[in-house]
């Protein structure tokens, strides 16, 4: 394993023929195993390892499989936990993501809700309501505005004036 696989915590794609279960690996030259349990009225999820006799046994109907058969059902639902794994981690990503774009969203949102007070506009101290549109205007006409009057100084949002409205 390389240092950038060690220090990495998202989940590879294996190739669909190999299985790595940590120093392990299992390479499949040829899949004869489809899902389908060698009885299709029972699916042999409840294996019992014999070490005595070196057998496998399904639990529910009491028929012996082959270990190889063992084996290929492991893998193949080793690999499917495992892709299931790497969806959640992917969605998991998405919504962190999501998250910190909402983030000032949802703190003006907070603001908003607040039953006496609305938030301030920062450069010209007046309040902002939900109902007020939010217009566009470009980066570089707005940065050569503020160049020829640069508005008052801003102390942060943490510091930001709250106007009372007057009822």
């Amino acid at each position: 394993m390389t240092e950038d696989e060690a220090n990495s915590d998202d989940l590879k794609e294996m190739p669909h023929n190999v299985v790595n279960i940590g120093d392990y690996r299992i390479e499949r030259t040829k899949s004869g195993y489809d899902g389908i349990a060698i009885g299709k009225d029972c699916p042999h999820r409840s294996l019992v390892m014999d070490d005595n006799g070196h057998t496998c046994t399904c639990d529910d109907c009491k028929k012996q499989v082959s270990a190889y058969w063992a084996l290929g059902m492991l893998i193949t639902q080793y690999r499917r936990e495992y892709e299931k794994l790497r969806r959640m981690q992917a969605l998991q990503r998405k919504r962190e993501t999501k998250t910190l774009r909402l983030k000032a969203a949802q703190t003006i949102e907070t603001a908003w809700r607040r039953r006496g007070t609305v938030p301030t506009c920062p450069h010209c101290d007046r309040g902002i309501f939900p109902s007020d549109t939010f217009g566009a205007v470009g980066k570089a006409l707005e940065l050569a505005e503020r160049e020829k009057s640069p508005p008052k100084k801003w102390t942060g949002a943490a510091t930001a004036e709250v106007v009372k409205i007057t009822e």
